[in-house]
This record gives C-alpha cells, sequence and structure tokens, in this order.
C-alpha cells in the first residue's frame, strides 16, 4: 500500500513508473522491503526475485520449481529436460515418443513393459524400439514365435504365428 507522502530524491527510490519511499518499496507478495535489494516491476508492482522468478516463469510440472532456463513444453506443462524423463528408467523424453497413464510419463519400451500386450510365457512385451514383434495367438494366449512349445508333442511350430 502506497503512503501518498511526496518522495524527495535523496529519500526516495525509483522504479520505471513511480517512485516510493526506501520505506515503503515492498514486494507485492511477501512484503519485504527490497529498497536496499534486487527487485522487479511486473505489471506496475514491485516484487523480490524470488517472488518475481515465481510470477513470470512457469514452474516445472515433476519438482514445481521455476523453469528459467532450457524449458520442455508437453501435455500443457512445462518442464526442466532434467525432470522431463521415463518414472521407471529415467530416460530422458526430449525428442523421444513418449505415453503417460495416470499422469505419469513413460518411455515407449517401458510402457509397452508394464501395459502393453506380452508374452504369456516370458512376459516381455511384442514391441521393441518402437516395432511390433511376430506373435502367435493361441486360444486366449498370446507368445513370441521362440516362446510357444507345444505341450503335447513338445516341439516349436515356428510357421505358425501372426502379427498383430
Amino acid at each position: 500500500m502506497l503512503c501518498m507522502r511526496s518522495v524527495y530524491d535523496d529519500v526516495g527510490v525509483s522504479t520505471q513508473e513511480k517512485q516510493y519511499h526506501k520505506s515503503c518499496l515492498k514486494c507485492a507478495t511477501c512484503l519485504m522491503n527490497v529498497a536496499s535489494k534486487a527487485f522487479y516491476v511486473h505489471e506496475g508492482k514491485a516484487y523480490c526475485e524470488q517472488d518475481y522468478i515465481a510470477l513470470v516463469y512457469p514452474g516445472c510440472h515433476v519438482c514445481t520449481l521455476p523453469v528459467t532456463q532450457e524449458v520442455i513444453e508437453a501435455l500443457g506443462n512445462s518442464f526442466h529436460p532434467e525432470c522431463f524423463v521415463c518414472v521407471k528408467c529415467s530416460k530422458s523424453l526430449g525428442g523421444v515418443k513418449f505415453l503417460v497413464k495416470d499422469g505419469k510419463l513413460f518411455c515407449e519400451n517401458d510402457f509397452n513393459q508394464i501395459y502393453g500386450v506380452t508374452c504369456d510365457a516370458c512376459k516381455q512385451s511384442f514391441v521393441l524400439d518402437g516395432q511390433p514383434q511376430e506373435c502367435l495367438k493361441v486360444g486366449d494366449k498370446t507368445f513370441h514365435p521362440q516362446c510357444f512349445c507345444c505341450t503335447v508333442l513338445f516341439y516349436f511350430p515356428l510357421n505358425l504365428f501372426f502379427f498383430f
């Protein structure tokens, strides 16, 4: 709040638009006196450095700290490059295909390992490096061709595979 008293040059602090008494120049957010510190003016109000950064820069969706340098924008959120990683393997997701489940970021391989169709024998995904792999459907079961073994004849019918 401004005191509305006259400000003289030798006892005041000037901003881009106004003059303040040194005792009246306070951060609009935390009310700390900023007359003798670095301060910033935004939309006609003075802010201490910490509150200015929090006001102007977006907060990282993962760590919530302001993103003041390089920013990755994805899914309507901002991320530090080091925070934009797969929750399972911590691989950087910058510039690669990623998937989201329950608000969590996954690289394609880990997503498919966890949520994708997997082989009923080895439990591995049918997607490898983004490419669908061969699979064999037997009833309600799905197998890699090399994982399927007939339990009656104990042979590997490799000529019976399909693509999904």
